[in-house]
């Protein structure tokens, strides 16, 4: 039987969390009984109950272990066995959960000043947009101009949670892909944006991303102005296969006046 074990899923999220765990003996025909599973805390003062996170099914020599949570506590599986002369032979294996990157927890990003307001505004101070479903934007369209766009301070990483941690990953905003993605009908109208250059700041024109839609007046009407916009981010310098995460935006999208004109400049009255 193994001496140790690191979960990557649970039940909940895939069946394949649980797996099948044999204990030999030797020699192989040897009289043994009473051959029992148990699952415990390898820290005996942890006081969560064990069974909620993995349990064991037992039979004789072969058991099926399931991981029903993640668990941030080594948990020990023991298998004993007793001899003909009622002698108990024991073997343990140590079950750990990867705590591994999942998803975006949050970013940091500031408002940065369109063009018509260089002089009069400058940037707000960087605030922090939860994964939440969704975090709430906003973005103002003149017509020619866009009032605001958004740059990126830093972005925060979601972890599992676990006992081991896999190995640490650098997050440079210098490889970095960002596709939009604006729900529509039910589906997603999608657009790519790269940020390869190490002279650039990365930021968002959640205006840019709208005015390149095609059926940019049929996505606003739908949504009465409040599209939803996704925002992919791809990490392209990361070294394993799960470097794509994504938030969800609801943008407050808003389009005041370009300009006013009247059919005529002028009119006189008089017979």
């Amino acid at each position: 039987m193994p001496e140790r074990m690191v979960f990557v899923r649970t039940s909940a999220a895939n069946s394949a969390a649980s797996v099948s765990i044999t204990a030999s003996i030797t020699p192989s025909d040897a009289m043994y009984t009473d051959p029992t599973w148990t699952v415990a805390w390898k820290d005996n003062t942890v006081t969560k109950k064990v069974s909620e996170y993995v349990t064991v099914t037992p039979k004789d020599l072969t058991a099926t272990v399931t991981c029903n949570k993640v668990f941030t506590d080594k948990i020990e599986l023991k298998f004993t066995v007793k001899d003909y002369y009622d002698h108990e032979h024991t073997k343990t294996c140590e079950l750990d959960y990867l705590d591994r990157v999942i998803g975006i927890e949050s970013f940091t990003a500031r408002y940065l000043p369109g063009a018509e307001y260089i002089t009069q505004r400058s940037p707000l101070p960087y605030n922090t947009y939860l994964n939440t479903d969704p975090c709430e934007l906003d973005a103002f369209y003149y017509g020619t101009t866009c009032s605001v766009k958004y740059e990126f301070g830093q972005i925060n990483l979601k972890r599992s949670g676990g006992t081991v941690r896999e190995e640490e990953q650098a997050v440079s905003m210098r490889a970095l892909s960002i596709q939009y993605s604006v729900s529509y009908n039910g589906g997603w109208v999608s657009k790519v944006k790269e940020f390869n250059n190490a002279d650039i700041t990365p930021y968002i024109n959640f205006c840019e991303i709208i005015e390149s839609l095609d059926n940019k007046t049929a996505i606003l009407g739908a949504c009465n102005n409040r599209p939803l916009v996704r925002l992919r981010f791809t990490f392209t310098d990361w070294t394993t296969a799960n470097n794509s995460f994504y938030m969800n935006c609801k943008l407050d999208y808003n389009i005041a006046i370009n300009s006013v004109t009247l059919t005529n400049t002028n009119h006189t009255f008089g017979m």
